[in-house]
């Protein structure tokens, strides 16, 4: 340490240098004959070497070269404040290449993620694609089996059709759903607004969804508001049809008993404001509040979807969600807790 110049002790000692020998500050490394002969070239008299230090960190220093004999106090203050913004100045520069080196990070793995992203739903829909023409023709060929087409079945084998049914409908909604969230994700869903009746619309997926209900044993009610009829308002029925059939069925997957009743309403009147409200309320498992603050994301299912009893990949609220904003409408869900049932609602504009 002693052969080191006033530079490098100056550093490890974290403390201000002053002296008139040039050469002290830079022999070794340059040849003490250099340093003197640049000394009285430039006449000088005296020098300083102040250290940057940051967080308690030497990171560099200035060294000062005067032709004065002697610093003064304020002379030495003022070169210490000078250095302090220097540091100032340097850490800055180092926090924003660190930042924008971090920024460079980030866009580099957004854009993976994006092709990654990408490529999982080009694969979702060309694989529920290619599932959805032999599940369809599956499901057409048990029809036939069941209605006669190629002679009486035994009584022993009506309840396993039956059951093989239900399962090929399952995956047939599965992949259903699926695709309509690969054409969410990809902004490729198309809209065909007409003007619909909900009523109509609601009784019709009523009468779909009555046989999944009496199969469990529950009801399932359709009460419209008032005698009169509601406007029809301008939707695309085939989505909001959606809408309305994933709330129904997943009701009714999470009602053992009970059932689930459904109401139609205008809120606020027919003018320009005005909204339809759907209700759809069952006496099922019921949500805490945890889980009613993500239900309507995907893949998102209620802590009783994990039981043997229930189905389904989570996927049908979250359609339904971006369905219904889609209309610029609101859906939410309420529940007083576990056991006590759920209330689902849609808002649709009227205009």
């Amino acid at each position: 340490f002693n052969d080191q110049n006033f530079i490098i002790k100056s550093i490890f000692s974290k403390n201000v240098v002053i002296d008139k020998r040039l050469k002290e500050f830079l022999s070794p490394p340059a040849p003490e004959q250099f340093a003197n002969f640049a000394q009285k070239i430039a006449r000088i008299k005296n020098n300083i070497f102040l250290p940057i230090i940051i967080k308690d960190e030497v990171i560099g220093g200035l060294l000062f070269c005067s032709r004065k004999k002697k610093f003064e106090e304020e002379e030495i203050e003022i070169l210490k404040t000078f250095t302090q913004q220097a540091g100032i100045a340097i850490n800055n520069a180092m926090m924003y290449e660190k930042i924008q080196s971090q920024i460079r990070e980030l866009q580099a793995a957004y854009q993976k993620l994006k092709k990654l992203d990408e490529a999982k739903s080009e694969f979702i829909s060309i694989a529920s694609h290619q599932l959805r023409a032999p599940l369809t023709a599956v499901k057409g060929y048990i029809s036939m089996l069941t209605e006669g087409s190629y002679g009486k079945l035994p009584k022993t084998s009506l309840s396993p059709m039956k059951n093989v049914y239900r399962s090929n409908e399952r995956l047939l909604n599965l992949v259903e759903n699926l695709l309509n969230v690969s054409r969410i994700e990809s902004g490729r869903i198309q809209m065909n607004y007409k003007q619909t009746s909900l009523e109509n619309l609601i009784s019709s997926v009523v009468k779909e969804m009555e046989i999944n209900a009496q199969e469990k044993g529950i009801y399932l009610k359709f009460e419209k508001s008032s005698k009169k009829a509601l406007p029809k308002i301008k939707i695309d029925p085939q989505k909001i049809r959606q809408v309305v059939l994933n709330l129904i069925d997943n009701a009714i997957r999470y009602t053992k008993k009970g059932g689930i009743e459904i109401k139609v309403s205008a809120k606020g009147g027919s003018a320009s404001g005005g909204k339809i409200q759907i209700q759809i309320s069952d006496t099922g498992e019921g949500m805490s509040k945890q889980e009613l603050e993500k239900i309507f994301e995907s893949f998102s299912r209620g802590v009783a979807g994990n039981r043997f009893w229930t189905e389904g990949a989570g996927l049908g609220l979250y359609i339904a969600r971006k369905f219904v904003e889609m209309h610029k409408g609101k859906i939410w869900a309420e529940s007083a807790g576990k056991s006590k049932g759920s209330q689902f609602y849609v808002e649709l504009p009227m205009e």
